[in-house]
């Protein structure tokens, strides 16, 4: 009885931690973008000095959420910084892998796995000549925890 309890909250736990996550709403006004971000998991690290963007971070160092908008300066299309992205990863084969990897008219997703056993998800949006990003890098122990955070953050970002 005792493992069948163990088992239990085992595998109930990530379902029971997302329903007390909190998300709050950061808006970078120097580059027109947001995104709701997990208030009680990650916090807000020092803003860039450009005003450019902001990283997040989990206490224990398990996960980090990078944001940053640029100017697309050289103009490339959509599909030039897709194929840039997606040739940026797998050049760093093995220890990088991807896993998932779609292009919308606005924007391109690249996901999979890093060095030391993390997942990323990055994520990118051209609009008006400006592209806005962020990539969620967790242990990949924790997907269970993370990758329902990762889904809110995916359809929360605005630019």
């Amino acid at each position: 009885m005792r493992y069948l309890l163990i088992l239990f909250f085992s595998l109930a736990s990530p379902f029971l931690f997302a329903k007390d996550v909190v998300y709050d709403t950061y808006h970078n006004v120097n580059y027109d973008y947001s995104i709701e971000y997990p208030k009680n998991i990650l916090t807000p690290q020092e803003a860039d000095p450009d005003g450019a963007g902001r990283t997040f971070t989990s206490k224990n160092g398990d996960a980090s959420l990078s944001l940053r908008g640029y100017a697309n300066a050289l103009n490339q299309s959509l599909e030039e910084i897709y194929n840039e992205a997606c040739r940026e990863e797998l050049a760093q084969e093995p220890t990088h892998t991807v896993t998932y990897k779609v292009i919308k008219p606005n924007w391109f997703v690249v996901s999979g796995y890093r060095e030391g056993g993390m997942v990323y998800y990055k994520k990118t949006i051209l609009n008006n000549g400006m592209l806005k990003t962020f990539i969620f890098m967790y242990d990949a122990n924790k997907k269970a925890v993370y990758e329902p955070m990762t889904k809110h953050l995916a359809a929360s970002f605005r630019g």
